[in-house]
């Protein structure tokens, strides 16, 4: 088993359609709405990522536009990922020393898969 982490971009859905926005915040997405993807293309790297034969066996990545994406700088700290595990762990109810390692070859900056798409 496998878990990969997906972006799917700004997508143009009816999510917080009838919400009780500010009017500054409707302005900004109704400009915005154009320039949004489509449900379809705001979909094509989940499907990527999980039917891409190349991706079989990798996991804890991060992908964005049909490849694999840089996170955040705090993402790949050992010592905050421990310590997410350990409250998240807490919050219910586990023994935080299950943890399982912090694997530093998924998380080392610069790692590719393969060339990009």
């Amino acid at each position: 088993m496998t878990a990969n982490c997906v972006h799917p971009g700004v997508v143009r859905t009816n999510i917080g359609h009838g919400e009780r926005l500010p009017l500054g915040w409707r302005v900004l997405v109704g400009l915005s709405r154009p320039f949004m993807r489509t449900p379809e293309e705001g979909a094509r790297t989940s499907v990527w990522a999980a039917t891409a034969a190349e991706l079989e066996d990798v996991s804890g990545r991060f992908f964005a536009n049909e490849r694999e994406a840089r996170t955040s700088e705090a993402s790949y700290d050992p010592g905050l990922a421990r310590r997410l595990w350990e409250v998240s762990a807490a919050l219910v109810g586990l023994d935080s020393a299950a943890a399982p390692s912090v694997r530093d070859e998924l998380h080392a900056p610069g790692v590719r898969l393969s060339p990009s798409r």
